[in-house]
């Protein structure tokens, strides 16, 4: 990820946005799972404000939210410290390159996060996704469906790369989005046991919701 594309995420925190509390109904539903297959440590990647790192410690795991936006961190730690949640810690990391050994984590979460960089940029993130996250272990994200774009305006974007479409205007300008079909989807998790894939849409965004198995 670009110093360009760090700073619109810090100027996106900076403004009050993407900072709700509730967390997305994908990841409550994914805590009886979790709790079955016996996870207990967690990466949040993209952990935002936090959000999904509070929710997720407060239902016992122990969790690391990564994120490369300072703001969004200090919204994070500030939310931590306020509830007295200590069972996490947080990193500022780029989400290409993870400071983590390999397997170190049971499970790996992110929502409406990897779709925000390159082709290229994506696939290195999944493959640093498949490589810290322990044989057996859970990987829950969503990523944007082609459908998205196929029913929107959009005016206010350009064309980057095949799917790929970056923001010209407003609170996400300099962003990019990659957008996916199913083929696309799948090809992404080849290195997965791929155990559910489904398009949702939620607040007017399609996401292609994945949960995956590393073998």
């Amino acid at each position: 990820m670009g110093l360009d594309e760090v700073s619109a995420w810090d100027d996106v925190f900076r403004k009050g946005h993407l900072t709700e509390m509730e967390p997305y109904e994908g990841i409550v539903d994914l805590v009886p799972e979790l709790k079955r297959c016996n996870v207990h440590r967690i990466l949040d990647l993209g952990c935002g404000a936090g959000r999904h790192t509070l929710y997720l410690a407060r239902e016992g795991f122990f969790v690391v939210g990564l994120d490369s936006s300072a703001e969004a961190l200090n919204i994070s730690e500030e939310r931590l410290r306020k509830d007295n949640i200590r069972n996490c810690c947080l990193i500022d990391s780029d989400m290409t390159k993870l400071p983590f050994p390999d397997g170190h984590f049971d499970a790996v979460v992110s929502t409406n996060v990897i779709h925000h960089n390159t082709s290229a940029g994506i696939e290195k993130t999944v493959g640093e996704i498949r490589r810290i996250v322990r044989p057996g272990g859970l990987v829950f994200l969503t990523i944007l469906s082609t459908a998205e774009y196929e029913t929107s305006d959009m005016t206010n974007f350009k064309s980057m790369d095949k799917d790929t479409w970056e923001h010209t205007s407003g609170d996400h300008m300099g962003v990019p989005h990659r957008f996916f079909d199913e083929k696309g989807a799948r090809a992404l998790f080849s290195g997965f046991k791929v155990v559910n894939m489904n398009e949702k849409k939620c607040k007017e965004r399609v996401h292609w919701h994945i949960l995956a198995q590393r073998p």
